[in-house]
């Protein structure tokens, strides 16, 4: 990688680096905060050197080569500070430190090698062997329950012993009906019963001690209901098992899915089940689902292990069952998220969420805004990035071909139904010659399938945006590129400017909209659901800067964020950042059927924006501390260099050199005008003469 490869990814990565350099003990924290709360000034004290000034000559200490006796000290009887005293409990955000003090503070506790040497040294290992044997001490007497008293004789032979429940605490012995009576309403509690032969606590469930589930009277029997209970297999956090259930027959008390819903209950089919899932299961997977990239096989696995961690495989699979509850699972929850009627026909768009931060018409941006100076329309423009993932393919299976996305339309892929017309009816464009260097982005990846790989329309603050995401069936051709970026701007009509990056934007961008005014015809505009006008706004097409260092030379000044009006300090590459977090997920969803597919990634692009939502804010608000330090630091330094100029060059050369700037702003967002256009930042040819 050449220096201007090294010095665009530093600049790109100048937040990471910010962000390791932030404190992460516990009162250095306090301590920020504190500032934080107190009103922002502008940092003077030790401020960056500006960019590309001329760094002063390093200052040698010579004492830093004497011998530590001969260096002499201002105070020789300033006190040593007190070496903190070390905790296992202590904070470990800190494992990767070196070893030594800092601020006077001991830091090797935090260490590993400390921490572990402690914890076998001291004894705490051989103290938690100690307790946790007493934990599985047999009881002290089988003669009566401790709970109430009655004779364990009364009780059948299997029952004549003393139950306890992993779940609830303390972990009181009682009898059968003791446990029976206080987990009514806790059926999926695990219950160790101490075993008389093999003198050893024992799983049990429930059931195996005459436990039913009462639905509809808080845990009591139903007075009018003369049926016997109903075998229900149930999937819980901690297992699978067979549940006895009784149902209410009272007037009003609903149909068996009614009352299994109410229960917490989700059922595998909607007419008679006879298998259900626990909400809290469905919740605790999807949460491993999205933060730990569980598939369902692996999780029934953990289920079945739970159950008999012996014979697993003696544990009948669920998976159909399972897997069927969590796809419509997470559909009504994305309905419910987003306050809509979980209907076939949904709204375009409806499920999506939208970033806050990027601006929507008619949502977050302050009255006047169409009347904006154009110099400043910058302000108003939105940000965002193209890019095509190869990861995300579909495996040539056998499938439903009839199965269809319930998320149709509604949330981040381009409307399957207009996709599928427009891919059908659309002219091919012109293949178009590339006039820069060849890219892997116009290639189709290693998979033939199906579907190829995905392309996607993320905005500046690396939120999916609604609309924008479509399958590749063969590579990654303009058409693809095309209708995902139609799609993902149809809520943005109405802004002025937009700034786009993509990899290859220096050919893509040339002859964008006569491919849309081929590609989107009126007829074909009548047809489409979620395509109402293809004449998008002006675009500033840039490439991100990581990528921008492997085009040619005479490319780079006219798509360079550092270059752009209004670009800022936007680095380009959030589709990047995007798959480096998502892309694992890929390894499962390529073998789904399609419309499954679509469901599940939909999803995923939900969490994901939500997730974002969440953090933006401190995120932003410490962007925003670090760009007025510099926005002091460059203004001083900008100063400094026109200052220089006047004193150095001609009475007028930097005004000559404003204009000439400002008319490279003005002429750099008209694609046809690169060709005659001469960058203010590239040095003129004949320099060296």
């Amino acid at each position: 990688m050449g220096f201007g490869a090294l010095k665009t990814l530093g600049a790109s990565l100048s937040r990471r680096r910010v962000r390791a350099e932030e404190p992460t003990t516990p009162w250095k924290k306090a301590l920020r905060n504190l500032f934080r709360a107190s009103p922002r000034q502008t940092r003077t004290d030790h401020p960056e050197p500006p960019p590309f000034a001329p760094v002063p000559p390093i200052q040698w200490d010579n004492t830093l080569f004497q011998p530590e006796d001969s260096i002499p000290s201002s105070d020789q009887s300033a006190p040593v500070p007190a070496k903190r005293k070390a905790w296992v409990e202590d904070d470990v955000e800190s494992e990767a430190e070196e070893p030594g003090e800092e601020d006077g503070i001991d830091v090797s506790y935090h260490l590993p090698s400390t921490r572990c040497a402690k914890y076998l040294d001291e004894g705490h290992a051989m103290r938690a062997r100690d307790l946790w044997d007493e934990l599985e001490e047999p009881p002290s007497s089988l003669v009566a329950c401790p709970s109430c008293a009655a004779p364990l004789t009364t009780n059948p032979p299997e029952l004549r012993t003393l139950f306890r429940c992993k779940d609830c605490a303390p972990l009181a012995m009682c009898c059968a009906q003791c446990m029976c009576r206080s987990h009514c309403e806790r059926p999926y509690d695990r219950i160790l019963q101490w075993d008389l032969d093999k003198r050893i606590w024992t799983k049990i469930a429930l059931p195996q001690i005459g436990y039913e589930l009462r639905l509809g009277h808080g845990g009591a029997l139903c007075g009018k209901s003369l049926s016997k209970a109903s075998n229900l297999v149930v999937l819980h956090e901690h297992g699978i098992m067979d549940l006895p259930v009784v149902y209410c027959a009272c007037e009003g008390s609903g149909s068996e899915v009614e009352q299994l819903m109410r229960a917490g209950l989700w059922p595998a089919t909607w007419e008679r089940p006879h298998t259900a899932t626990s909400l809290t299961a469905l919740e605790a997977f999807h949460s491993l689902n999205l933060n730990g990239q569980v598939n369902v096989h692996d999780y029934l696995a953990h289920l079945k292990r739970q159950t008999d961690n012996v014979c697993a495989e003696d544990v009948k699979d669920r998976y159909r069952e399972f897997n069927n509850s969590y796809r419509l699972f997470t559909f009504v929850r994305a309905c419910r998220r987003a306050g809509v009627d979980p209907t076939r026909l949904l709204n375009i768009g409806c499920l999506a969420v939208l970033c806050p931060a990027c601006p929507q018409p008619g949502k977050n941006i302050r009255p006047g805004w169409e009347d904006r100076d154009p110099a400043f329309q910058y302000l108003d423009a939105l940000h965002y990035s193209i890019d095509g993932n190869f990861h995300f393919n579909l495996k040539l299976k056998h499938t439903d071909p009839k199965d269809f996305p319930l998320t149709k339309g509604a949330a981040y892929f381009v409307h399957e139904d207009d996709f599928k017309k427009y891919i059908a009816q659309a002219p091919r464009p012109k293949y178009e010659s590339s006039t820069c260097n060849e890219f892997a982005a116009m290639g189709s990846g290693k998979y033939k399938g199906p579907v190829s790989g995905i392309i996607a329309v993320v905005c500046r603050h690396m939120m999916v945006m609604q609309g924008g995401v479509v399958d590749l069936t063969k590579a990654e051709g303009y058409m693809y590129v095309d209708i995902a970026m139609v799609s993902s701007l149809q809520r943005y009509l109405k802004l002025k400017l937009l700034i786009g990056s993509y990899d290859i934007h220096c050919q893509y961008i040339i002859h964008l909209r006569e491919r849309l005014e081929t590609e989107f015809p009126k007829e074909m505009l009548d047809e489409l659901e979620s395509i109402d006008d293809p004449d998008v706004p002006t675009i500033i097409a840039a490439v991100g800067k990581y990528h921008l260092s492997m085009h040619k030379p005479a490319c780079r000044p006219y798509f360079s964020l550092h270059h752009l009006p209004g670009s800022c300090m936007d680095c380009g590459e959030t589709c990047e950042r995007l798959w480096g977090i998502i892309s694992g997920v890929s390894r499962r969803t390529k073998e789904m059927s399609s419309g499954h597919r679509h469901d599940a990634l939909n999803d995923l692009f939900s969490d994901h924006n939500v997730r974002r939502i969440h953090h933006i804010t401190t995120e932003l608000y410490d962007k925003l501390e670090i760009a007025e330090e510099r926005l002091a630091t460059t203004t001083e330094y900008l100063q400094t260099v026109e200052a220089s100029v006047n004193d150095r060059f001609p009475l007028g050369t930097l005004a000559e050199w404003q204009d000439a700037h400002a008319q490279w702003n003005r002429d750099v967002v008209d694609i046809t005008k690169h060709k005659v256009l001469e960058s203010p930042f590239e040095p003129p040819a004949d320099i060296s003469e």
